[in-house]
């Protein structure tokens, strides 16, 4: 072969694969306002885990919520930790105690397409995932509304 065929092939091959890798699908967290307008797009994978921190605004004290990215592009809860009486407000009876404040409880088995969360006290909604923490009033204004989807698209065109 001359070294114009093999430069050919090498590129032709190269071209190839960076098409196959920019083609592949991948799972993106969008977070929408109620405008529809995208303010948030980030990486993510099946297996990731969202907490949402908030304060409960019926008795005033922290809550996290835990929650895990699923492979169908759904949300699931895994766990809340705040007092026993937001345990209770949330319809759970069981709970483990983790400190003099705080217990852990299992919400029951649910699903979600979209996570909803309404603007309160600004500064105190935030969700974490993948080390990076995001300041829900950031996004939009007290008593708006931001909402959490997945989206799956090809990686070239995915949070575009």
């Amino acid at each position: 072969m001359t070294r114009q065929v093999i430069v050919i092939c090498f590129l032709v091959s190269l071209f190839i694969f960076l098409l196959a890798f920019a083609l592949t699908p991948v799972r993106a967290l969008e977070a929408r306002d109620e405008t529809g307008a995208r303010v948030l797009c980030i990486a993510i994978s099946a297996g990731d885990d969202l907490v949402y921190h908030s304060i409960n605004s019926i008795y005033r004290v922290p809550v996290e919520e835990h929650l895990r990215v699923e492979s169908d592009g759904l949300f699931v809860p895994l766990q809340v930790i705040s007092t026993p009486d937001v345990i209770y407000y949330y319809g759970i009876e069981d709970f483990t105690r983790l400190d003099d404040v705080r217990v852990r409880a299992i919400p029951r088995a649910t699903r979600y397409r979209e996570l909803r969360f309404k603007i309160g006290a600004p500064g105190q909604q935030r969700v974490i995932t993948r080390g990076q923490t995001i300041t829900l009033s950031d996004f939009a204004p007290n008593g708006q509304a931001i909402i959490f989807t997945l989206q799956s698209a090809p990686r070239v065109f995915a949070c575009r």
